[in-house]
């Protein structure tokens, strides 16, 4: 056990030191994307223990996954030749989109890249910063405080898996974002530190292991999966764990942001991650001659959807914002919101109606998008002081199901990630008769449970948070009707006794799942005190009566 935490350790501290090694993206220089022809790796395929953690390896396994060539890293030869070029800084590789990221303050040193025999083409991602630059806010929150999260938790019957101890315990989770200003002080975080559940963080942008300040925005996100505070608001999987990842950069909108989002999702991947939450999208950059067309969100062709794409094929649910674009003259999904294999979340009100930012489907290929909806109008965030705030936005509609999401995947962690995607989907309310504002609906978690348990054994619930059967009317005429809910497919019965502990009667009901309600017949008994004893499994409940 100890040399398996050494062997752990040793991987983040790679991965944690590789990340320092990327050198600070600074803004007098053009950034390219050199892309190779093919994979010149001195690792084998056999041998992925030695670029993969054990974790990430399972992960595969799980949803039976092979590793391919597109999972080797890239050779350090090559990124020794292409270093060594003058004015050539190495900022990371790209092992999924095999090729690596540079910054020269010489725009002609794009020739001397194509020159090289193993690359395919070199693409400018970002050009030098003009000297005025877009304002940054300081705080994008209304700092007024609405209270406990409940109504975006309800919406979605989130309550029910919490109850039955499903909160996200075991899962990890990785938040890409701007930065996350007061994570490390504020209450409502206090638990995933002492917990030791904040398992990492890595500035793509600053090439630093310090993801935490520069924005407020990924805090705020955190908030609606992990907070945990009864005076202020609870997440929806408080009990996971997460790495922080710092890829978008405030201080310009080029297309370098989505190589950090690639790039983070290569690290998240390696580290064994089961879930990416991303509240972020693409479409218009400060350079419009780089900008995307709708005709390039089909689902597979910018190089973020490409890179989501690919963490969905290594077996990590991808959950993103819609955008909010629904008012704007860009009105529809951004990417990676548009992947294939994306889990695309647009905005509702906390009554279920569609918020008009929600940015609207289909992608350019038709494809349904979003997927989803949930809670973006008026939701209970974090705000700039730790307290509840409302705002709006499908960045805090999305981390609200992919926390959802992973108490999905604590109750079934043998189901992939593509039956967790379906069974969100197939759960909701519009699943029938989807559209392009609301995808298929807002999702119902227990059902999606349910769905889930016709193919997968559950994990075992907590008992000692198992919600109480009610039985009515007490007193009891002829009959007593019982109601419950069964999270697993499970055989019921139910037996009568008296004070001397004789069963006097006994029902049984066959394998029940989901919201029961059953009719027990006690005509037969006299008037008095009874015990009932309801046995789900071998789980048994008993409650006193009177017979009128």
């Amino acid at each position: 056990m100890a040399s398996n935490k050494l062997i752990v350790s040793l991987f983040i501290l790679f991965l944690s030191l590789f990340s320092k090694g990327i050198l600070a993206q600074e803004n007098d220089a053009y950034y390219f994307f050199v892309a190779f022809q093919d994979k010149e790796s001195i690792c084998e395929l056999k041998q992925a223990n030695t670029f993969l953690s054990q974790k990430a390896i399972d992960r595969r396994a799980k949803s039976n996954i092979s590793i391919v060539a597109e999972d080797l890293p890239i050779s350090k030869n090559r990124i020794k030749t292409i270093s060594s070029l003058q004015n050539t800084k190495f900022h990371y590789a790209l092992k999924w989109q095999n090729g690596v990221v540079v910054s020269t303050p010489d725009p002609t040193q794009k020739e001397n890249y194509l020159a090289l025999d193993f690359v395919e083409n070199v693409k400018i991602i970002k050009k030098p910063a003009s000297a005025s630059r877009k304002s940054v806010p300081t705080n994008i929150i209304d700092q007024y405080n609405y209270g406990l999260a409940t109504e975006q938790i309800e919406l979605i019957n989130m309550p029910i898996l919490h109850e039955f101890g499903f909160r996200g315990k075991g899962v990890t989770m990785a938040i890409f974002d701007n930065g996350f200003r007061h994570v490390d002080t504020f209450p409502l975080f206090s638990h995933l530190w002492d917990e030791k559940r904040i398992l990492g963080q890595f500035d793509i942008v600053e090439g630093d292991d310090n993801a935490i300040p520069h924005g407020g925005h990924g805090m705020a996100v955190l908030s609606t999966i992990a907070a945990l505070s009864s005076d202020t608001m609870t997440g929806a999987a408080p009990e996971a764990a997460f790495y922080l990842f710092r890829t978008e950069d405030n201080a310009s909108e080029t297309e370098l942001e989505e190589y950090n989002w690639a790039r983070a999702a290569e690290i998240a991947d390696s580290l064994g991650v089961d879930i990416i939450n991303s509240s972020l999208g693409y479409s218009l950059f400060d350079d419009s001659t780089t900008s995307h067309t709708y005709a390039d969100l089909d689902g597979k062709t910018t190089v973020v959807t490409r890179a989501a794409n690919a963490a969905f094929r290594k077996g990590i649910l991808v959950v993103n914002s819609a955008g909010n674009s629904g008012t704007r003259p860009w009105r529809y999904i951004i990417a990676p919101a548009d992947g294939m294999y994306v889990l695309a979340i647009g905005a509702t009100d906390s009554a279920g109606n569609i918020a008009t930012f929600s940015s609207r489907g289909p992608n350019a290929a038709g494809q349904l998008k979003p997927n989803v909806s949930a809670v973006g109008a008026g939701v209970v965030v974090a705000d700039g002081i730790g307290a509840a705030g409302k705002s709006n936005g499908t960045s805090f509609s999305a981390p609200t199901i992919a926390g959802a999401a992973a108490c999905l995947v604590q109750a079934f962690p043998k189901a992939s990630n593509n039956s967790i995607f379906r069974a969100i989907e197939a759960s909701s309310d519009r699943y029938e008769n989807p559209d392009f504002d609301y995808g298929n609906g807002i999702p119902d978690f227990q059902k999606a449970y349910e769905i889930l348990a016709e193919t997968y054994q559950p994990e075992e619930y907590d008992q000692d948070l198992i919600r109480d059967f009610r039985f009515y009317p007490n007193p009891a005429n002829d009959f007593i009707y019982l109601a419950f809910l069964e999270l697993q497919s499970t055989p019921i019965s139910v037996a009568v006794y008296n004070y001397s502990g004789i069963e006097l009667m006994s029902q049984e009901f066959g394998n029940q799942i989901g919201d029961v309600n059953v009719r027990v017949n006690n005509i037969q008994l006299a008037a008095g005190f009874y015990v009932l004893e309801l046995t789900r499994g071998d789980f048994v409940q008993r409650k006193v009566f009177i017979k009128d």
